[in-house]
């Protein structure tokens, strides 16, 4: 997941462009930063991320002592937001973030390379249970076909 393995020293500011380690494919990326992304980051680095952190990590759990963001504290951060929304599902956790950008980036006919080497997977092939997801809304709005 993004931002699980990510360090201080991975953004770079100058070229606006973030690199990511891939754990299960050992893979590295160079994404751009969007400027609301920048602004963003740079307003958690600032006001929130704990100045004194011994960590390197850019997200840090906030039980004292603060160290890496782990999977569990993300499926916990979101179960706990979706509460406060109001949202109920069958399951709520990071994993569904996972795929609703998946599923997002198909529904913007993101190429299943580019969608593959975004989520990691070492094979396009990987993809299709998003392009699965994807039909199936579409079938849910399409119009009858005239005979």
């Amino acid at each position: 997941m993004f931002g699980l393995g990510l360090r201080l020293e991975d953004v770079d500011w100058v070229a606006r462009t973030l690199v990511i380690r891939r754990a299960k494919t050992r893979l590295t990326m160079r994404l751009p930063l969007l400027p609301s992304v920048v602004r963003a980051l740079a307003r958690y680095l600032h006001e929130a991320r704990p100045a004194d952190a011994l960590c390197r990590a850019v997200f840090l759990r906030q039980p004292i002592p603060p160290g890496p963001l782990t999977t569990s504290a993300i499926g916990s951060i979101v179960r706990r937001q979706a509460r406060r929304a109001g949202i109920t599902a069958a399951y709520v956790g990071g994993h569904v973030l996972r795929h609703s950008h998946a599923c997002r980036q198909v529904d913007q006919q993101a190429s299943p390379k580019v969608l593959s080497d975004l989520l990691g997977h070492r094979h396009p092939e990987s993809t299709s249970v998003y392009t699965r997801v994807a039909l199936k809304r579409l079938r849910g709005i399409a119009l009858p076909i005239p005979r």
